[in-house]
């Protein structure tokens, strides 16, 4: 079998390594792509270097009609769109977003407030319908379509986050007029409910988990029996890690007590708020004004968001106090999992590493912000981590209110039961004890198979 995936960014790779690296096992090919618009050429995961069966290009992410910027803006106008339908209305920080690079695609300035349609939700139905069609009208890019024919596929797999401008709908239909079987791997959790559209299907859609199956058939109309959940790949290896070292070793490294109890902050990325040191300050006084020893003592561990060390609102800024400590936040698992491994407890805005805190097995807890943090609320995905909604993470809309949850989660684990089983239906519904590299590559297998089938 020879398999092609295509990819938009140099770092979405690690995600599915393990499901690579299981199809090389088997004797596949594999041929890796990143977009000829990208610096530079494939980089590819240290486990599959020098493997003879990968193969490296870079694929044509330009068409040669002249409808680019026809496409761009039709596809614009979808991605707004969809944000007016009830399921999405509410997340205004993604409808925001969208609003946006509509504007941007017309090479207007950003407006502040945010535009209504102002129909009932049968117009807006015929508007998405209407708007659907004109995509089925638009052929294929000619450069792509000739690209995957001259690789000689078994089949074409997009891994990507759905992004607004991505490339997973140019694939699918270049794809389709090459007759190659086509699939695409959901990068996250997120990404099927606070970004773009998935404006053209593909053969097969690889998610997480059963609420992403549901987001792929309600919020993007693909048909539900070519979605599968597979799980996330990306979490085979934190799976496998244990701590680098004794608890009080790690403690002694970062500075801090090993005698007392730890609580580890996670930051948000820059689009859930730009206000985060500002915030974290108060949150630091509020935990040193605890009624309970145990937290009013405890070591304070902050991590920043890799991706915010050149935020205006971090650079230069630290912690002060007692027992506080922030290192640099390295995108290394292994310090990821350290980190986790020496916290009692852990609290975050509104972040993946939510998951590995409890894939460590740690209590999590939030506060809800409101304004200052508009990607929180203002994202539908924030609340299917919430105990509330049947997650494992306790929210709070006071600092008081917080404290106290804090508290409990450093004496008791309250939710330790239901943290776990969350986690092996949100990451591993195959079974914890599944890893889903192998589950995924049988899966992009059976892809490869509806061509054989269709003979």
């Amino acid at each position: 079998m020879r398999v092609a995936l295509l990819y938009g960014q140099k770092y979405y790779l690690r995600n599915i390594v393990t499901a690579l690296e299981t199809l090389t096992e088997r004797g596949h090919e594999l041929v890796v792509a990143l977009p000829d618009g990208k610096r530079g050429s494939v980089r590819l995961p240290r486990i599959l270097e020098g493997n003879p069966r990968v193969t490296t290009a870079l694929y044509p992410s330009r068409r040669d009609d002249g409808l680019e910027r026809s496409v761009a803006l039709l596809r614009a106008v979808r991605n707004a769109v969809r944000y007016e339908l009830p399921p999405l209305r509410d997340a205004y920080a993604n409808r925001r977003r969208a609003y946006r690079k509509l504007l941007a695609a017309f090479s207007a300035p950003a407006a502040d407030a945010l535009p209504s349609l102002e129909l009932s939700n049968g117009d807006l139905s015929t508007l998405i319908a209407g708007l659907a069609d004109l995509e089925e009208l638009v052929p294929p890019s000619a450069p792509l379509v000739q690209f995957i024919r001259e690789q000689n596929l078994d089949a074409v797999v997009c891994l990507g986050r759905v992004n607004f401008n991505g490339g997973e709908s140019d694939i699918a239909k270049a794809a389709r007029a090459a007759g190659v079987p086509s699939g695409l791997i959901v990068y996250s959790w997120d990404n099927l409910s606070s970004k773009a559209l998935v404006h053209v299907h593909p053969d097969r859609v690889f998610v997480w988990n059963d609420r992403q199956v549901d987001e792929a058939v309600e919020l993007h109309g693909i048909p539900r029996e070519t979605v599968i959940a597979t799980g996330a790949a990306r979490f085979d290896p934190f799976f496998e890690l244990g701590p680098s070292a004794p608890r009080a070793e790690l403690l002694d490294r970062l500075g801090l007590d090993r005698r007392e109890r730890t609580v580890l902050y996670l930051g948000s990325s820059g689009f859930v708020t730009k206000r985060e040191p500002e915030f974290v300050e108060r949150w630091v006084g509020s935990v040193r004004a605890s009624d309970r020893r145990e937290l009013r003592d405890a070591n304070i561990l902050v991590r920043p968001h890799p991706g915010t060390l050149d935020e205006p609102a971090w650079v230069g800024w630290s912690p002060v106090g007692p027992r506080v400590a922030m290192p640099t936040p390295h995108r290394r698992p292994q310090d990821l999992y350290d980190q986790l491994f020496v916290a009692d407890a852990v609290v975050a805005l509104n972040t993946s590493a939510e998951l590995e805190a409890a894939i460590v097995g740690r209590p999590v807890l939030t506060i809800e912000l409101g304004d200052l943090a508009p990607g929180q609320e203002g994202s539908s995905h924030f609340r299917y981590l919430l105990a509330a909604q049947g997650g494992f993470v306790e929210a709070a809309r006071s600092l008081d209110k917080h404290i106290g949850q804090l508290e409990r989660a450093i004496a008791d684990d309250p939710l330790a039961e239901q943290r776990g089983r969350f986690i092996e239906r949100f990451v591993r519904p195959r079974g914890l004890d599944q890893p889903v590299g192998a589950v995924l590559a049988d899966e992009i297998e059976a892809l490869a198979g509806i061509a054989e089938m269709a003979l």
